[in-house]
């Protein structure tokens, strides 16, 4: 009798369990980075900076032109994770409801730059470029074994799956005036 009671309090806690982890709700984080962010730098130098064995030659402060704001700021970059496979446009609208925003290139190259340990994969959607047919893509940090990458990831529906961790900076921080550039048609 003690064994059939026991086996249905198990699947009670699993479906509980289950039911608590969908997509909607981040894995609580305590992965919180600071970093020193230098405004003036040109995107260029912050890519050499990084040491990346391979980085998106797009990486240009001409496609990504300058966030208004200047100086060396310290900025906490915040990694979330979700359960399940997210578009962009789901991840910011979670990132909103916690009051924080997507983390900017130039705070993306600040990372990649200093925390070499926490780099797996980290979007950065603060920054964006978008073709004329409106795909839209967003850097990213990756390492792979000892390689460390800095590329650009295209989005579409459920693009980014649980595996991805994205950059985010509180609110009350620098708010970036632009996200990118659109390519001409």
């Amino acid at each position: 009798m003690r064994k059939p009671l026991f086996v249905a309090g198990l699947l009670l806690a699993l479906i509980v369990t289950m039911i608590g982890c969908t997509q909607d709700s981040p894995q609580p984080t305590e992965q919180i980075f600071a970093v020193q962010v230098n405004y003036d730098r040109s995107i260029e130098d912050g890519v050499q900076a990084g040491h990346y064995d391979s980085s998106y030659l797009g990486f240009t402060s001409q496609n990504f032109p300058d966030e208004k704001t200047a100086g060396t700021k310290s900025v906490l970059i915040h990694l979330v994770q979700f359960h399940g496979a997210m578009s962009a446009d789901q991840v910011l609208v979670e990132l909103d409801k916690w009051s924080l925003r997507p983390a900017t290139l130039k705070e993306c190259l600040a990372f990649g730059e200093e925390r070499l340990d926490a780099q797996r994969q980290v979007a950065f959607l603060g920054s964006m470029w978008q073709e004329p047919n409106g795909d839209r893509g967003y850097p990213y940090v990756v390492r792979e074994g000892l390689e460390r990458y800095l590329c650009l990831g295209w989005d579409s529906n459920g693009r980014w799956n649980r595996l991805w961790s994205f950059a985010a900076v509180s609110k009350s921080d620098y708010q970036p005036a632009s996200s990118g550039l659109q390519r001409d048609k």
